[in-house]
């Protein structure tokens, strides 16, 4: 069918430029909002003949969602993602994006882009390694299930990470003292924050900010905290014990036999060695002179049955001792690091040690005992670690922040308490923030990454960008608008109430804001609660400069009501929810999401479709199915992070078979294109 544009509403129609009512019947492919920045299909058939049965099928209308990330990324989409489309090498998110609207109204499908997700990321080199229960891993090491320390009530304990996230070619800055701490990150990558309260004390409240407003001299961030302790059932002695062998002692093993020694030349240190090997029955105490590079000194066995016994019970690797420290009590990792500072120390409380495993749990230590590690060599071919403040400030004359020139490749984990504990290549031991833990962030149209003046500006980006095509028929605002983590606190999407979190207002200043660069897109209106409640609409509704220009739109599934729901009260629902526009011949009302499992007939014949179905009809209502997708893409829901879906993976209520190219099921397929053709309204 040939449209006519541009669209405008009639009462409760959408109607074309002269006058004929439209009924949006059309499906959602999406992708593009989700981790790689792009649609799947696109690696199994050329978006032109995909476009083409498209429309074949019947339906008139495409729903396109993206995000504000995948708007503003320069690295271009892998080409494993294009194979079937290879004339898109080397083009970025939005420039496939471009080629796919193309596609579409090319074969006289209508476009209606959707800011499903903001969708941020707060990511640090590819080289930064996390800490796990069993040491530090790589980004390619973590599995799905490790857990990491992060911050939670003053302290770090073990959290969950949920999801990894790798995204290629960032722009990174390095950020930290002039002369101390410093390190390489994203601009908006999160850190653990105090601010400065009007009296000149720090606020005891730590909240996330990204690199850009963390690093001020009205914030410090928070890079250590005690850590809760582990369950290892080593004493306090018994890891003096060990932390004396590996620092001023020895140990072997040959065939089966097990010796180890201690060996000590300061007097005080030497007698509360034999005093604490008397205490645990672990020699004779009896010290034998010897003389060493460092002069004369005395030498205490530990006996072969101790150390056998104490090594079994410990589980200790001596040739990777971090497991075994982050498995000490609170009480026996103290006296670790005690015996270390005793027997490695310089009185000032640095400790040297070679390089190394050793090293590195020690220097561990430091870090769970709520100390800032900080390394550095001491000229004789060893490190010196120094335990710092667990804060560092950003004042303006210590102050470092700088760009760097190349662009790196860079990760971020997301966990369960939204914090990680991370190593940089350098060997910095550092908390870090990563997300506000079990909440997407994604209910408002801003956050405190993405403010509402980059949500405004992508909006307008995308009406000049598709001015020019008239195909490109709606702008659908926001997805699913309801209750968000922003920052620290927690908001509740309003209608028509007035103050910042007033969607009806928001949606009056977007729709304005595109209607100044391309005049003729409808602007639809998404309800509050996941986009199901339009009740605020009836007394608030959305009032552009441009009349006739907005639609309203709410989301439909089975979850959305009870299981066993009576027709007449499913009915009812709908129609208080936002059926009334209908009814009442206000606005016209657009299903943007519907769906069910298309894999056979029971999707079909449940309770919710068989009531739906009826609601659709009996009010001739517009509706997009969700999705157009057999396959799914790599996906994580976003800030939280939590694992949704690998490329590929089949997408049961896809409405096309697995190659992209034939449909799933087309028992489904007939009873949407039934519901396609209006039966009411101008010109039908």
């Amino acid at each position: 069918m040939l449209l006519k544009m541009p669209l405008s509403t009639s009462g409760r129609f959408i109607v074309d430029a002269d006058g004929k009512r439209i009924r949006l019947a059309g499906v959602n492919w999406y992708g593009f909002h989700e981790d790689d920045g792009v649609a799947p299909g696109l690696d199994r058939v050329d978006r032109r003949m995909l476009a083409r049965r498209i429309a074949l099928l019947g339906f008139n209308s495409v729903r396109l969602p993206f995000s504000l990330w995948m708007t503003e990324q320069a690295a271009s989409i892998p080409d494993q993602y294009l194979t079937a489309n290879p004339d898109l090498s080397g083009a970025t998110p939005i420039q496939v994006y471009d080629a796919c609207v193309e596609a579409l109204t090319e074969v006289g499908l209508m476009v209606i882009p959707n800011c499903h997700t903001l969708d941020p990321g707060w990511p640090l080199p590819i080289t930064t390694q996390i800490l796990t229960r069993v040491g530090w891993k790589y980004h390619h090491q973590v599995e799905y299930g490790d857990e990491t320390l992060g911050y939670e009530g003053g302290e770090l304990r073990w959290t969950p990470i949920l999801a990894k996230r790798v995204m290629a070619r960032q722009p990174v800055v390095r950020f930290g003292q002039k002369n101390g701490w410093s390190t390489v990150a994203t601009a908006n990558h999160r850190w653990l924050t105090q601010s400065r309260m009007n009296d000149g004390r720090w606020c005891p409240e730590v909240r996330p900010l990204p690199t850009e407003q963390a690093w001020s001299g009205n914030s410090r961030l928070v890079l250590a905290a005690p850590a809760e302790g582990g369950k290892s059932e080593c004493t306090p002695d018994e890891a003096r014990i060990l932390a004396w062998i590996l620092s001023d002692g020895s140990i072997t093993v040959r065939s089966g036999d097990i010796q180890a020694w201690i060996c000590q030349s300061d007097a005080k240190h030497g007698a509360e060695v034999r005093d604490l090997i008397l205490r645990e029955d672990a020699g004779t105490g009896t010290g034998y002179a010897n003389r060493s590079q460092w002069g004369d000194c005395r030498r205490y066995r530990i006996g072969t049955s101790y150390i056998r016994r104490l090594m079994l019970k410990t589980g200790i690797d001596l040739m990777d001792p971090v497991p075994f420290v982050l498995r000490l009590s609170r009480p026996a990792r103290a006296a670790w690091l005690d015996a270390w500072v005793k027997a490695e120390g310089d009185g000032r409380g640095r400790i040297a040690q070679n390089p190394g495993p050793v090293l590195d749990a020690v220097c561990l230590t430091v870090y769970l005992q709520g100390r800032r590690p900080r390394m550095s060599n001491n000229g004789l071919g060893n490190k010196k670690i120094t335990a710092r403040s667990p804060t560092v400030t950003g004042f303006a004359n210590t102050r470092l922040y700088e760009a760097l020139p190349e662009s790196v490749d860079v990760w971020c984990p997301t966990t369960g308490n939204g914090a990680w504990t991370a190593r940089d290549e350098r060997g910095n031991i550092f908390l870090t923030g990563n997300c506000c833990a079990n909440n997407d962030e994604q209910g408002m149209w801003f956050n405190d990454r993405w403010p509402a003046e980059r949500f405004f500006a992508a909006w307008r980006g995308m009406a000049a960008r598709y001015k020019s095509n008239p195909l490109v028929a709606a702008m659908d605002i926001m997805n699913e608008p309801r209750r968000t983590r922003v920052g620290w606190r927690v908001l509740t999407p309003t209608w028509g109430t007035g103050p910042r979190t007033d969607i009806a207002a928001m949606y009056t200043a977007v729709g304005n804001l595109i209607h100044e660069v391309s005049p003729d897109v409808l602007i639809i209106c998404e309800g509050l609660a996941y986009a199901a409640d339009l009740t605020g609409a009836a007394s608030h509704p959305v009032r552009l400069e441009r009349p006739g220009k907005v639609v309203y739109s709410l989301h439909d599934y089975p979850w959305f009501h009870p299981g066993d729901q009576p027709r007449a009260a499913y009915l009812e629902q709908m129609e208080r929810t936002g059926g009334y526009l209908l009814t009442q011949q206000l606005a016209p009302l657009w299903i943007g999401e519907c769906g069910t499992d298309t894999r056979s007939a029971a999707g079909f014949s449940g309770v919710w479709w068989n009531n739906f179905e009826a609601w659709v009809t009996d009010r001739d209502v517009d509706w997009c199915w969700w999705p157009l997708n057999p396959t799914q893409p790599r996906g994580t829901v976003p800030v939280t992070g939590r694992h949704r879906s690998h490329w590929g993976d089949p997408e049961p209520w896809g409405l096309l078979a697995p190659d992209w190219r034939g449909v799933a099921n087309p028992a489904a397929l007939e009873i949407l294109q039934a519901m396609i053709s209006p039966r009411t309204g101008p010109g039908t």
